[in-house]
């Protein structure tokens, strides 16, 4: 039983980590996750079907604890609960998971769980807890307003209809539940607004107001998305390079609107394979997901089992094609338990059930802890930078960026640092032009783009200067004009300096000829 209460929280506490350090937002959680999961692969049951329960299991509670929090969130009860919780503005719901698209994500896992458990325990002892748990995560949906929530949680209902008419039995109190949890989901989502209004005097995200307004700003995927789509067409072939699409972005002069925030991905995995590996190996990547879908058949599926797998798969394939949810930690072990369980539990040739092989399962968790282990020693080491010198640890105190740039895993971060934290001036301008080139790979910011220009100008480059100029003001409109206003008023004090001195200057003269 421990070790079981142990197997239910490393999948739980992914989803539910709250605390974050150093300079990459998302780094702590990642190795949090990455560490839990490799535990869960070294320590889950050898038989594929015990461990996807337990999977399922700590779903279900991450889920349950997430629309907790998600309430109290939306109605700004959550502040004693700081730092276990993390803070959002009122009518704002993400739980831990600092976004609400993703935190929808997790509770339509939810309560795929609730269905397979229902499925595989009929008890009637049992249904008044299952309905609880799922009213709880539908009203806590509603409080995300998320349209791909809404979307995952239409294509929840239809795929549980469709297997209930599959299977010959009982669709029909499938059908009725399921119009049951739309009407209570649709009822949260115009009430949990109203409420707000009453209790909070302030007006929360609403999934109505976004899903007629939502696409109206610069900050729209659809404009996003055609960025994407023009940035694709310039390198088809190849691409524009793994993690090299915010710079891609940053150096393109747009004839029609732009997308106004630094753009890391593509909000979309296939065009974001096609915008940084090129067109042939995106259509190569989704043909293979289309022929594996085929081959695997999921909506012929029978067992309850293999059901929550392909379900979970996919609400994970429906939020990839408007965000980047494979990009953190949970979801990769959410995808990767669903794939591993398919995996072994398909029809062998001889008809048996194939065994994964426990010693090299946890040799490989052995590895993945180790590699984690590093990157959390190395991500401490390279953090120090970003403190003040009497919060840093002893042993880095006296000469922490030294320290710091041994480091070849987070080499990027440190440049960045580097060239962030001083100004370009005459005696620096060779080193720091490639050095802030380079960095505007990492994260082209406004910062790193005044010191590409001004290094440039110190070294007599104007035509580099002159180019990042137009992208800067292209790519930060907002911040362009404030460098340029405060250009404007150094140039004045500069010029009211030389001239009080010049006017000091004639003045002595003057004096000088009454004495004579």
């Amino acid at each position: 039983m421990p070790v079981q209460v142990s197997l239910v929280a490393m999948i739980t506490l992914p989803w539910l980590w709250p605390f974050t350090s150093g300079p990459v937002v998302a780094a702590q959680p990642y190795m949090v996750s990455v560490g839990l999961g490799a535990l869960f692969l070294a320590l889950c049951p050898r038989d594929a079907e015990r461990g996807l329960a337990l999977a399922s299991l700590g779903w279900l509670v991450a889920a349950l604890v997430s629309g907790f929090i998600a309430l109290l969130q939306y109605f700004n009860f959550e502040g004693p609960l700081h730092p276990w919780v993390n803070i959002a503005e009122p009518g704002q719901a993400f739980g831990n998971l600092r976004q609400p698209n993703q935190l929808a994500t997790l509770l339509v896992i939810g309560l795929l769980a609730v269905r397979w458990a229902r499925t595989r325990h009929r008890s009637a002892t049992a249904t008044a807890p299952a309905w609880a748990a799922a009213a709880l995560m539908l009203i806590a949906l509603a409080a995300t307003a998320s349209r791909v929530g809404l979307v995952e949680l239409l294509t929840l209902g239809a795929l549980a209809l469709w297997w209930a008419w599959r299977g010959g039995a009982r669709w029909r109190s499938v059908g009725r539940a399921t119009g049951a949890a739309l009407a209570l989901f649709a009822l949260a989502a115009l009430t949990l607004p109203w409420a707000l209004q009453d209790t909070e005097g302030l007006a929360g995200r609403a999934l109505v107001d976004r899903l007629q307004h939502a696409e109206s700003t610069c900050g729209s995927r659809l404009i996003l998305w055609r960025n994407v789509l023009h940035l694709i067409a310039q390198k088809p072939w190849l691409g524009w390079g793994w993690g090299e699409l915010d710079y891609a972005h940053y150096i393109t002069l747009y004839s029609g609107p732009r997308f106004c925030h630094i753009l890391d991905n593509a909000h979309n995995l296939p065009l974001h394979i096609a915008v940084e590996l090129g067109v042939p190996l995106a259509l190569a990547f989704c043909t293979a997901i289309v022929w594996l879908v085929w081959r695997g058949r999921p909506w012929a599926e029978q067992d309850a089992t293999r059901q929550l797998a392909w379900g979970v798969l996919a609400v994970i394939g429906i939020h990839s094609l408007v965000e980047y949810p494979l990009w953190y930690g949970p979801f990769q072990i959410a995808g990767a338990i669903c794939v591993w369980l398919l995996w072994v539990t398909r029809p062998a040739l001889n008809g048996v059930t194939p065994t994964p092989r426990m010693g090299l399962r946890r040799a490989v968790a052995a590895i993945i802890l180790a590699a984690t282990a590093y990157a959390g020693w190395d991500y401490h080491r390279i953090s120090q930078i970003y403190l003040p010198v009497e919060e840093r640890a002893a042993v880095y105190r006296d000469d922490a960026m030294g320290h710091a740039r041994r480091s070849w895993l987070y080499a990027d971060v440190v440049r960045f640092a580097d060239v962030t934290t001083r100004p370009a001036v005459r005696e620096n301008a060779a080193w720091m032009l490639p050095a802030a080139l380079q960095a505007l790979h990492f994260s082209p910011e406004p910062r790193v783009a005044i010191n590409v220009i001004e290094s440039a100008t110190l070294l007599g480059r104007d035509d580099l200067a002159l180019a990042h100029l137009a992208r800067f003001r292209a790519a930060f409109p907002k911040e362009h004009a404030r460098w340029v206003q405060g250009n404007a008023r150094r140039l004045q004090a500069v010029g009211d300096q030389l001239k009080a001195a010049g006017e000091g200057a004639s003045a002595a003269a003057s004096d000088g000829e009454i004495r004579r």
